[in-house]
């Protein structure tokens, strides 16, 4: 029985999703950030962490009405909604092949088909660049929100601690960058929390660490709705913490079982700090 508890003790926390050790070149940058913090020259480095000051200790409950009174922001405001920017590409594209169409006399259909064609050739090969950087030129504003959510992100993990390894705004950008090039994304901010990645790999992970990680989440939206009066993007973030939180079931946590409604709270909570 105690071989047995000792093998349990040992299994990794994620059974699905095992955290490998640090990797030489995440090591290398986490003892820069921390050089650099204590020759002073990133005083701001952590100063929101735990280890600075006890943050947001109480109550983790945040309810709908509590987060509006307190932020003046609806859940509406905070919740993701889906743009118009693909109904507007397609229909300025529909406009261009029928001009088309009539201007050359190529029949209609070869051109939807070609249409179609090139846009799975730009997912594929260039990660829908081409077709960002078109809806861009129809919507400009869009990059402002790109670049506010994700200075959410960079902001509140840099102020917790958390080392930035990089920052893309934009498809062409992530192709560039090595971090960033298989993960399918168009705009993202990489960081890494040493004490979450080693917590998880001895299967103790505390309720600080998940705070942490919560707030950096949801930073992006909260950053967009406070700018923008609501989030468009962030629907990717809602669903990287549910997953994080709803892996942590069965598993040794100083945090109570994760179910919907307390995934929503936690959703909320790290809203409000961050």
């Amino acid at each position: 029985q105690q071989q047995q508890q000792q093998q349990q003790q040992q299994q990794p926390l994620f059974a699905e999703s095992v955290f490998p050790n640090i990797s030489p070149a995440r090591h290398e940058m986490t003892q820069m950030y921390k050089t650099l913090a204590e020759l002073d020259h990133l005083r701001l480095f952590g100063a929101t962490s735990y280890q600075a000051q006890p943050m947001a200790a109480g109550s983790h409950i945040v309810t709908p009405v509590l987060l509006q009174q307190a932020t003046n922001l609806t859940m509406t405001a905070l919740t993701p909604q889906p743009t118009n920017n693909l109904f507007i590409a397609g229909f300025f594209l529909a406009l261009a092949e029928s001009f088309t169409s009539i201007a050359t006399g190529i029949d209609i259909n070869a051109l939807v088909v070609s249409t179609l064609t090139a846009a799975f050739a730009d997912r594929v090969l260039t990660n829908g660049a081409i077709f960002e950087t078109f809806i861009k030129l129809f919507s400009p504003g869009i990059q402002k929100k790109i670049l506010r959510h994700e200075a959410g992100h960079f902001l509140c993990a840099y102020l917790l601690g958390c080392p930035v390894e990089g920052c893309v705004l934009s498809a062409w950008a992530a192709l560039k960058d090595s971090r960033f090039d298989k993960r399918q994304v168009s705009a993202g901010t990489s960081f890494f929390d040493p004490q979450l990645s080693d917590q998880i790999n001895r299967a103790q992970l505390t309720r600080g660490s998940i705070d942490r990680y919560s707030i950096i989440v949801m930073a992006g939206i909260a950053a967009e709705a406070m700018n923008f009066g609501r989030a468009d993007g962030g629907a990717g973030d809602e669903m990287a913490l549910v997953a994080f939180l709803s892996q942590l079931n069965g598993q040794r946590t100083t945090s109570p079982p994760w179910n919907d409604i307390s995934i929503r709270n936690q959703a909320r909570w790290g809203a409000l700090q961050a």
